[in-house]
């Protein structure tokens, strides 16, 4: 199912969790799905869906509910995602940095798909065991490290598509153009109904995207 996600905090008694919200495609009825404590939220979707825009969103929104939340890219060297931090070397601030995470904290990482070296893996491995809760953006599912996958299936992760992204289908569009035209040039004409055919399917694929993104 794809249309429009939106992540919010909810409050029970003492206890927050995360809730976000779909809006159904054509005019259905938008629904709610709230993640329990400790369950990952895997966000896929192509170029200029708006992933990175999403978690950067729900990061402001978290901190003006005063809670603790971590932004990572994982296109960083973990140099780069301990900076902020106290110590003498690059271990002793990832030390200083995993002392400030917490079974409170909420951890957000773009670009998931990037965690392929594995000290990056272990720190990633480590934030999901220790965080209240982990959302994470990709391209693809099957782009994601499979340990790091198959931890957050174990702990019953919620996957949510946004789309493919209009800018990968019309660069497919313009080759079966470019292609439809060098079929009719070279007389090959028993081929250039099929390929009429893939670039209105394309057509239709995109038009779906951007309705529902």
């Amino acid at each position: 199912m794809r249309g429009s996600l939106s992540l919010n905090l909810r409050r029970a008694g003492q206890r927050t969790y995360i809730r976000f919200k779909r809006r159904a495609f054509r005019g259905e009825s938008a629904t709610y799905t709230q993640l329990k404590l400790g369950q990952p939220l895997i966000i896929i979707g192509g170029v200029h869906t708006g992933k990175t825009k999403k978690l950067e969103t729900f990061k402001n929104h978290l901190e003006f509910h005063k809670q603790h939340v971590i932004l990572l890219d994982a296109m960083m060297t973990i140099g780069d995602m301990v900076s902020g931090c106290e110590g003498k070397n690059i271990a002793a601030r990832q030390a200083a940095f995993l002392d400030s995470v917490t079974s409170e904290s909420y951890v957000l990482i773009d670009n998931a798909e990037k965690v392929t070296d594995s000290k990056k893996l272990i720190l990633i491995l480590w934030l999901l065991e220790k965080c209240k809760n982990m959302v994470v953006t990709c391209h693809s599912l099957n782009q994601l490290n499979w340990k790091l996958r198959r931890r957050m299936e174990v702990k019953g992760a919620i996957i949510e598509h946004l789309g493919y992204g209009g800018h990968t289908i019309d660069v497919t569009l313009m080759f079966i153009g470019v292609f439809i035209v060098f079929i009719a040039v070279s007389g090959a004409m028993h081929l250039l109904f099929g390929a009429a055919a893939l670039r209105y399917l394309f057509q239709g694929v995109r038009a779906s995207n951007r309705k529902s993104i």
